[in-house]
């Protein structure tokens, strides 16, 4: 009867160890994105680690266990979205772009502040970039025109001031775009032109001049709300251009 037990506690012995000795299933994403991913909700919440129930910290699988962090059949991180969490620190892309894979980040109606730092050109595969509703400060970057597979882009209901970058007109993938109610400045480039656009709306801002024709058929309400502007969709015509004035011919 003993030796018998014995056996069995061999076999057992033998069996674990082989277990032991296979390939264990990894996590989903690697430890490198969790730490990117926490240093960047680092500088996003006051009081940092977030809530315990969001599931966020070193130790378990983004992809199965955090909050707002979804997944593609590969185990990547494309998705990162928190909107309405009450998240009131500033924007930190530097470690967030290290996600290659990342492609929608939607940070809507929170409370970040600071600027829209220009780093944010290196989260290069970003679709949809969403920042709409915060208290977001400071120029809109340029280098956001050159993330070539953006297609939505919402910087709405912020503090933005300055031009439209006119970069912006290359962003040929870009479907959506929404700046209303921020302080942005200047006219709208003439190169604006983007050929996937489908809604446009810098409503209620400080805009001035001729809206680019290429806007015509674009609603009025996306343009209203900026004093300076004039011309189609508007129901506000442009002030003629002035004469030239005659050349002087010699001996006159």
């Amino acid at each position: 009867m003993a030796q018998k037990i014995h056996k069995s506690a061999l076999l057992i012995s033998s069996l674990l160890l082989l277990f032991l000795t296979l390939p264990q299933p990894s996590t989903s994403e690697s430890y490198a994105t969790r730490i990117s991913l926490l240093q960047f909700m680092e500088s996003l919440s006051e009081t940092f680690p977030p809530h315990s129930n969001w599931g966020w910290n070193d130790t378990s699988d983004p992809c199965r266990d955090w909050a707002g962090v979804l997944c593609d059949s590969d185990g990547r991180v494309v998705v990162v979205g928190l909107p309405k969490l009450d998240l009131a620190g500033t924007l930190d892309f530097k470690p967030l772009c290290r996600i290659q894979s990342l492609r929608r980040l939607d940070l809507t109606n929170n409370g970040i502040s600071g600027p829209i730092p220009s780093e944010v050109a290196n989260c290069t595969s970003l679709t949809h970039l969403m920042l709409g509703g915060n208290w977001l400060q400071g120029l809109l970057p340029g280098s956001i025109s050159s993330l070539t597979n953006l297609e939505w882009v919402d910087v709405s209901d912020n503090r933005l001031v300055g031009p439209i970058p006119s970069g912006f007109g290359t962003m040929s993938n870009v479907t959506a775009f929404f700046a209303q109610n921020n302080q942005i400045s200047g006219k709208i480039p003439g190169e604006m032109s983007f050929t996937s656009l489908r809604e446009f709306n810098v409503s209620r801002n400080q805009l001035a001049g001729t809206i680019p024709r290429g806007f015509y058929n674009f609603p009025a309400s996306g343009f209203e709300g900026n004093r300076g502007l004039c011309g189609e969709p508007l129901p506000i015509a442009c002030p003629p251009s002035p004469a030239a004035a005659p050349a002087i011919r010699d001996g006159w």
